[in-house]
């Protein structure tokens, strides 16, 4: 275990090289698995986003995690972080000690391979860790295009709070994304698959969809842990 003045000395080291912001607010979903956290990047250009932006937060002494910016609003330099905190981490216990007023540390922002195409019929599968994936694709969807999927949420709270404070156009499920998909034939035949969440999950989404006669081009993913 390394001394109170290692710590000290390792903090005084990252906060000289890290980006700050500001976190606002913070909103978690009964019973405290699911987190909402608003965010001040004074230093961040967000005014020609056309792509998902991640940004890598300092969760603990040299740990970090990536998180997808959504809601994110250029003039005023704000933004909001969707965090599923369900397991046991180090990104899942800063989300849920975190508190208005906190300052946040990161090392920068980078695109994600998330653009929506246009003219197309966007298809979202994922679980709650690609809540704010999703949500950045609806807020770059091009008026030619539109958006559908379903997504994977084992609390009946955060189910109800999915459709009473986000309103995506995505149906949350608690049990099986495949079944969901396999009845929309439609879908199937003309969709732009946008995969994201656990790596298992999404390696089983792609999977399922190849089976069911998706051409690789129209599947998008983006796996995150496990």
């Amino acid at each position: 275990m390394m001394a109170a003045t290692d710590l000290t000395t390792i903090g005084l080291l990252e906060k000289t090289v890290l980006k700050t912001g500001r976190v606002t607010g913070v909103r978690p979903w009964e019973p405290g698995t699911f987190v909402e956290i608003d965010l001040h990047l004074p230093g961040v250009d967000m005014t020609r986003w056309s792509e998902a932006q991640h940004i890598k937060c300092r969760v603990n002494h040299f740990t970090f995690r990536e998180y997808t910016i959504a809601g994110w609003d250029a003039p005023t330099h704000t933004g909001t972080l969707y965090i599923d905190a369900a397991h046991d981490g180090p990104g899942s216990r800063w989300a849920r000690s975190v508190k208005p007023g906190d300052r946040l540390y990161y090392t920068g922002v980078g695109r994600s391979p998330f653009a929506p195409a246009p003219l197309s019929r966007l298809v979202c599968l994922g679980d709650e860790t690609g809540v704010g994936h999703f949500l950045a694709l609806r807020q770059l969807l091009p008026r030619t295009s539109s958006l559908t999927g379903a997504i994977l949420m084992g609390e009946a709270a955060h189910r109800a709070c999915f459709g009473d404070f986000l309103r995506m156009p995505l149906e949350p499920l608690c049990d099986s994304l495949e079944d969901w998909v396999t009845d929309r034939k439609e879908l199937l035949d003309e969709g732009v698959f946008y995969v994201a969440g656990q790596n298992g999950l999404v390696r089983d989404l792609k999977r399922a969809l190849r089976v069911r006669g998706v051409e690789p081009e129209r599947i998008k993913a983006q796996g995150f842990w496990g």
